[in-house]
């Protein structure tokens, strides 16, 4: 087993206790939030959770989905964890700052698998445009909000 999966299967375990922010640095996702800036543009909590659980299933080779993506913490952890594909997808508006993002992890996302996992950003206004699959996986962590 290499250095990544045995650094993969010791985060696995320790997920529980580990804050969001623990989980980009072990493994190694960068990324920049726009303070003050509409929805999709900051990390919200349930990005945590979520990557626990999918560290806790085997992604290789899988495409995967990810809607309201924002800053894509959790899709470019599911291509570090072994996705071949990854598409984020969030409104029009979001999409340049989630690409920065994945502009920002494209040497980690290089070294973690050969061949290197594709992931691509893609606008995606719900009920009006459509993203190409298949998907062996969609996830969704805090995409739904309401103003009070």
């Amino acid at each position: 087993m290499d250095l990544k999966a045995l650094r993969l299967e010791r985060l696995a375990r320790q997920l529980p206790q580990l804050t969001t922010r623990q989980i980009n640095a072990a493994l190694s996702v960068t990324v920049s939030e726009l303070h003050g800036a509409e929805l999709g543009s900051s990390l919200w909590q349930a990005t945590g959770p979520l990557i626990s659980a999918l560290a806790q299933r085997d992604l290789g080779g899988a495409r995967v989905l990810e809607l309201g993506a924002g800053v894509g913490t959790a899709g470019i952890a599911a291509a570090l964890l072994g996705a071949a594909r990854v598409v984020l997808a969030d409104k029009p508006e979001v999409v340049p700052h989630t690409r920065r993002n994945v502009d920002v992890n494209a040497a980690a996302l290089a070294a973690c698998a050969a061949p290197a996992p594709a992931v691509e950003c893609a606008a995606l206004s719900w009920g009006e445009d459509a993203v190409q699959g298949p998907f062996e996986l969609v996830i969704a962590s805090d995409c739904c909000y309401e103003r009070t």
